[in-house]
């Protein structure tokens, strides 16, 4: 599909096409969480989306950052121990 042919389709043809693309797919991958259906990793997007731009913020609006420092030293030390005994193997 070209560009001029996305923009010419309506929402329900989008929507069909990715209907029809998922029920194309392998039957046991399609009974996994999140695949089964095409909404749900949208509803999960929106409610992360919501969590951090509205709920996040107002919760941590009169109280005192957390200092992270120190575990994020431990975290980039974990991370790159993992990366070189990955390559080790």
């Amino acid at each position: 599909m070209n560009d001029s042919s996305v923009d010419s389709m309506s929402a329900m043809t989008l929507v069909a096409l990715m209907k029809e693309t998922l029920e194309s797919g392998d039957p046991i991958i399609r009974s996994w969480f999140l695949v089964d259906s095409y909404y749900l990793p949208f509803l999960c997007s929106l409610m992360y989306v919501l969590a951090v731009k509205r709920v996040g913020p107002s919760l941590m609006e009169n109280r005192k950052p957390f200092d992270l420092r120190y575990v994020m030293i431990a975290y980039n030390f974990l991370i790159v121990f993992t990366y070189i005994s990955c390559l080790l193997l």
